[in-house]
């Protein structure tokens, strides 16, 4: 038997490419104060998501009587989450450009007690609302209001203190809430409430729209491209790992001071709204943005016209070549590739074929790549090695820098990140450190980046280079090693 000890590695992790440049600086501006409802920024963040792509990103909650997409336009910020309103925002129409939409139905309803008397949306006709100046633009409460013949200004406009205390005090008859946020607060307090949600009334509209300028879309698109992704990788692992979100937020931006429970229960009932209906995250139909520009002509908020294949961003199928580029590819009409041959999940031959994780990454690669990229077969990654130095391949499918490798080869940002692990017989005591196995022989695939490492870093220990990872784990089994070094995945 044997077990796995794992090995937090600062050189943890596996590269293709480029070398790593300086970060480059942008911001995105929030439309509300930190909580759930933003988690996925926060989380690509802290996992590190937006620096894989070069970016470093100044998260910035919202400040009262800003105009978020007139922050964008006049370069205040670089991106910003919005409501479906940032169209009326949008003064010169053609300006802005939206990149994704968060939540595919909104949280923002219309709450009213009901001890109020309030029965019917015609009931609202002279009763006080609290409401911002944004959520009264906004399209599905326009709309719903609209379908009853009653419109904002049938009401009497108050200004809001954001506080659900405002309704539970009587304050105020109607308020503007999220379904994710304040509802927790009357339903906590046992408090009878109706709820007018636009999508009962047929108006079931995006909300959190993420922007920016059509100017940064055409002058830096690989920026914008490598914002969008990483953020939505973040939303990802924000709603895959909703408790360890919830702590980070806790800890680094919980402004507004919520309990776990209410952030809990927001992170819910938002992971619902963010995958209704859609096959990806962050999903933005053209159709229904026309829907909503739509409305706002008929109701007279809108002056021109909207071209939605403009306004609504579309990813690119892969990143543009140089003339350089093209002519040099156009003379080379194949780029030949080594591989680890025994290293699965990552990487393998079968009958002759590239399988593994690596295998499926270069698949979508080669969809955009104008020539074929054809694998070597190698018997070993010592040969596969030799060949790269010999100029027999052009590229490694999967290969981490060291300081000799970086003499006669170039490197890419990750797209992997995989923990190194050590694996030693069952009843072998626990290595907290490696300073508790000195002079032990350890195993490790002979032309691994970590032999180079790891001998640098811990000389006292014995590294035996072995042939591959399952001669590495027999010569365990069979007490030739002590223990053997190798990636999670793999062992």
């Amino acid at each position: 038997m044997i077990k796995i000890i794992k090995l937090f590695l600062a050189c943890a992790f596996f590269s293709v490419a480029i070398s790593a440049t300086e970060l480059q600086k942008v911001s995105l501006q929030l439309q509300w104060k930190h909580q759930f409802e933003f988690a996925g920024f926060y989380m690509a963040e802290e996992k590190g998501y937006y620096k894989d792509v070069g970016l470093s990103v100044d998260i910035k909650e919202f400040k009262n009587n800003m105009v978020l997409a007139q922050s964008v336009l006049k370069s205040e910020n670089s991106f910003a989450v919005g409501y479906p309103n940032v169209v009326l925002d949008d003064t010169t129409l053609g300006r802005i450009v939206l990149l994704s939409a968060i939540f595919q139905s909104s949280p923002h309803v219309l709450v009213s007690l009901k001890s109020s008397g309030i029965h019917s949306i015609q009931d609202f006709k002279n009763k006080r609302i609290m409401i911002d100046e944004n959520e009264a633009k906004s399209a599905s409460f326009i709309s719903m209001l609209h379908s009853k013949n009653i419109s904002i200004s049938d009401m009497k406009l108050q200004k809001p203190t954001f506080d659900v205390h405002s309704l539970i005090n009587k304050e105020t008859d109607i308020g503007a809430y999220y379904t994710s946020n304040e509802l927790y607060v009357l339903d906590k307090q046992g408090i009878a409430y109706d709820v007018w949600n636009p999508e009962d009334y047929g108006f079931d509209f995006y909300n959190n729209l993420l922007f920016t300028s059509q100017k940064t879309v055409k002058n830096a698109p690989e920026l914008v491209e490598n914002f969008r992704t990483a953020s939505l990788r973040g939303w990802e692992y924000a709603f895959s790992h909703i408790n360890e979100t919830v702590d980070v937020i806790m800890r680094k931006y919980n402004t507004q001071h919520k309990s776990e429970g209410a952030l809990l229960y927001e992170a819910h009932i938002l992971k619902e709204l963010a995958y209704k209906d859609v096959k990806e995250l962050g999903e933005i139909n053209k159709h229904r943005i026309q829907g909503i520009a739509d409305i706002y002509n008929v109701l007279g908020l809108l002056k021109g016209t909207i071209d939605v294949d403009t306004f609504v961003y579309t990813p690119p199928k892969h990143y543009a070549l140089t003339s350089e580029e093209e002519q040099f590819l156009k003379k080379k009409k194949i780029v030949k590739m080594c591989i680890d041959p025994n290293w699965m999940p990552l990487e393998s031959f079968k009958d002759g074929k590239h399988i593994g994780m690596s295998a499926d990454y270069f698949r979508l690669i080669q969809n955009s790549f104008p020539i074929p990229i054809q694998t070597l077969q190698t018997k070993t990654w010592s040969e596969s090695m030799q060949s790269i130095r010999e100029k027999k391949c052009d590229i490694l499918s999967l290969a981490m820098p060291t300081p000799q490798r970086d003499k006669y080869l170039k490197f890419t940002t990750p797209y992997l990140k995989i923990p190194l692990v050590m694996v030693t017989k069952l009843g072998t005591p626990f290595v907290a450190d490696f300073s508790s196995i000195k002079n032990k022989k350890i195993g490790i695939t002979k032309e691994y980046s970590f032999v180079e490492l790891l001998k640098v870093k811990y000389p006292n220990i014995d590294f035996v280079e072995v042939e591959n990872i399952r001669d590495g784990l027999n010569k365990v089994r069979n007490g030739l090693l002590y223990g053997y070094i190798g990636t999670l995945v793999t062992i």
